[in-house]
Order: C-alpha cells, then structure tokens, then sequence
C-alpha cells in the first residue's frame, strides 16, 4: 500500500490548482513554506479544505458564502473582503459568479488581464509578476492600467523601493487588502521564505527582482 505524506498531496495539489504557477512562486509560497504555515496542524487543516472544495465545490462556497454573510451583519460590508484566491489560483469569480457582492472580492493572480479580467465594482485583480516575466512585459501590462505585483529581493524589516522603472511602488505587506491600494501602482512584496536558502534562491532566479 503506498503512504503519502501531507506535504506530497499538497504539492500535488497546488499544481493542479495553481495552473500557472511556475518554480519561483511555488518554492516561496507563502501559503506553504513560510513560518506559520508550517506551524502545528495548519498544512493539514489548509490541505483538508482544499481538498472538500475540490470534491464538495458547491458546499463548500455555500460555507464560504454563510460566513461572509456573518461578517457583514456583524462588521457591514464596507469593512468586509473576501479574498477568493489563498492557496489557489482558481478564477471564482467565473466558477461561482453568485458568490460576488456579498463583500468586495480580490485576488492576486498568475492568470493574465485577457484570461482574468477585472470586474468594476466587485473585483480588485492585481497580475503577479513570476521569475517568467520580464522587466518589459510588466512595463506593457501596467502601461494598459492594471495594477502589478511585484516580489523585490528586500528582506524583512528591510523598506521597499518607493518607484521602479519610475513607476510608483506601495507596500503590499502593509495590508492584504487590495482594495486599499489605487489602481496605476507597484504593489511591492518582500521577499519571503522559511529559511534563507529559499530566500536566496528566490532572488537567483529572478523570482525576486533586485532593489
């Protein structure tokens, strides 16, 4: 009988999930390889809701749903996100589009404007760039009006540049809250990993672009 461990299934997972998702993001996932995500029950508890989305779709973003529900009687809706993608890069809003207006939706995405275009009003899609990109086609995208992540070779505790390429660059480590950053800007990310080593191949492969 073959034995697979959480982490296995996991990454299994997260390739079928994360269609785009190259070997940069994936070894500094931030869902799976920082600190806290490898603390106590957390891998399984994630992996476990993954996996009854993926065989109770409709279930499970009922659930979701209901508690989002909650949290704008109790918080009202102007003080209430959804993120629709964590450990994902499903485009929900397509899959579920019911799911939309219960609270103002965002994601960060590998999936391209054309493939995954913003909703006025009910989305915030912020491109992420991979180590795929280059410095050009970032340049294009953000030329059209959309609004670009970006991983610098910053560490924690260290500041993010404040322009690149002359474009304005704000801290998407402040919030999570996509909404909270105008459109026409850099959303700057530092650089994150479980051990340096994972950091330090993150910038060598260009995943994080050097300040």
């Amino acid at each position: 009988m073959l034995e697979y461990s959480v982490d296995d299934i996991d990454e299994l997972v997260r390739h079928t999930v994360c269609e785009r998702s190259t070997k940069g993001c994936r070894d500094g996932c931030v869902v799976a390889r920082s600190r806290n995500a490898q603390n106590g029950t957390t891998p399984l508890t994630r992996l476990a809701r993954t996996l009854l989305t993926l065989a109770h779709p409709a279930e499970s973003l009922e659930l979701t749903r209901a508690a989002l529900g909650e949290l704008v009687v109790r918080h009202s809706a102007d003080n209430v996100r959804w993120r629709m993608n964590i450990g994902d890069d499903i485009r929900w809003e397509s899959v579920a589009p019911g799911m939309l207006g219960v609270a103002a939706a965002y994601a960060y995405t590998k999936h391209t404007p054309a493939a995954r275009p913003e909703m006025a009003g009910l989305t915030r899609i912020v491109y992420s760039a991979s180590e795929r990109w280059t410095d050009a086609q970032i340049l294009d995208i953000f030329d059209q009006g959309h609004t670009v992540a970006v991983v610098f070779s910053t560490r924690r505790n260290q500041q993010l540049p404040t322009t690149w390429h002359g474009m304005p660059v704000v801290n998407g480590d402040a919030t999570d809250d996509l909404w909270a950053h105008p459109h026409g800007v850099i959303v700057g990310l530092t650089v994150k990993g479980p051990d340096n080593a994972t950091i330090d191949a993150a910038i060598r492969s260009g995943f994080a672009r050097p300040v």
